[in-house]
């Protein structure tokens, strides 16, 4: 199947599953995963593995990959955290740091709350070293099996028809990486140089970068109004 993907790839064909989850998706997904009468298990989606890989722009494999050493509190400070990975795709060697602040403006996408909420469920269950994600059943047992990029997925997918996304089935493991970005130009006003120091991004990576800024596959529902918004502006003659 790897090697079928790539051959399609090769002949130019785009992957499917290549949708961008956006700021409202997310807060969709918050929803859901926070609606009453969720189990610590089922509390934890969303909220932590969904929400990192948003915000550090990652795919499935390398959310899977964080440990409890990745994350750096530092002593003193509330309001932000460092997070760190060994390895990534794009840089097979050094370290790539993020640098995570509280948002207190909208806290369903607030790192740090996300961070006491999966404290909040492992408790003192976990010897908070190792994966950072860990399976959960649906009884809050916390077990001490890392979560894969399989499970992540159908997971995901289950979540998304759960919130009436009919276009379910074109997300998949790069989906928050793309929606992250767009988040940053769109929702932050980043520049592209930005995103491209926080995603871990070469010059030579430049227009695989900028797959991740546009898709066909991509909401467009409000193309109408691209023009209309320039109407708003005091423009002077």
């Amino acid at each position: 199947m790897t090697g079928l993907a790539k051959t399609k790839a090769k002949a130019g064909e785009v992957s499917m599953s290549a949708r961008a989850l956006e700021l409202r998706d997310m807060h969709l997904l918050y929803n859901h995963c926070m609606r009453p009468g969720q189990t610590d298990g089922e509390l934890r989606w969303g909220i932590t593995t969904y929400l990192f890989a948003w915000l550090l722009l990652l795919r499935f494999e390398e959310a899977t990959r964080l440990q409890f050493e990745s994350i750096n509190l530092i002593p003193g400070t509330r309001d932000h955290f460092e997070v760190r990975l060994k390895t990534r795709k794009t840089s097979q060697t050094g370290m790539h740091t993020w640098v995570l602040h509280a948002n207190d403006s909208d806290p369903k996408i607030c790192p740090i709350r996300a961070l006491i909420r999966l404290a909040r469920v492992y408790g003192d269950r976990v010897g908070f070293a190792g994966p950072l994600f860990l399976k959960v059943n649906k009884y809050g047992a916390v077990l001490q099996e890392p979560i894969t990029t399989g499970i992540m997925g159908r997971i995901l997918a289950e979540d998304l028809q759960n919130i009436g996304n009919l276009a379910w089935a074109l997300y998949g493991t790069h989906s928050f990486r793309r929606g992250g970005c767009q988040h940053r130009i769109k929702n932050k006003g980043w520049t592209v140089d930005m995103v491209a120091a926080w995603g871990g991004w070469t010059q030579v990576e430049a227009i695989t970068m900028f797959r991740y800024f546009y898709s066909p596959n991509d909401n467009h529902e409000h193309m109408a109004d691209y023009d209309r918004n320039d109407m708003k502006k005091p423009w002077a003659f």
